[in-house]
């Protein structure tokens, strides 16, 4: 081979390799950056102010945006004196603050809710807790 094949090829196995590397680079950041793009579920105090007792699931959902991520087994409780006996569902609404426990009653109708933030929680991601440090 001459000198001149030999510098070519050196100058075109860089190019490749300087390619891969901002193809990589360029995979890299939309990763990192990918679940800023994405539609997430905002917090918002006044969607939970208005949860009152006596509302239906689907008028919590319409509330908080949107149905619930999880729920629990149904509860039972022991009579209290002049109430009778407590039935409980409990329905968890994720966000990215923390969790939202809302309890229905037999009935299907609100009858206790919570917020549980997460701010240090170790399944946060680090992106959040991140956040909740800076205060944001």
């Amino acid at each position: 081979m001459d000198n001149q094949t030999v510098i070519g090829n050196r100058k075109r196995r860089l190019l490749w390799f300087l390619l891969l590397g901002v193809a990589l680079a360029g995979g890299y950041t939309v990763l990192l950056y990918l679940p800023l793009w994405l539609p997430q579920r905002k917090w918002d105090m006044t969607a939970y102010k208005k949860i009152s007792p006596g509302m239906t699931e689907e008028e919590v959902t319409e509330c908080l945006g949107g149905p619930a991520a999880g729920s629990r087994a149904t509860e039972t409780f022991p009579p209290l004196p002049g109430f009778g006996k407590a039935v409980v569902k409990p329905k968890y609404w994720v966000f990215d603050a923390g969790i939202v426990e809302v309890n229905f009653d037999a009935s299907g109708k609100v009858t206790f809710w919570n917020i549980f933030f997460w701010s240090s929680h170790p399944k946060a991601s680090p992106w959040r807790r991140l956040m909740n440090t800076l205060g944001l």
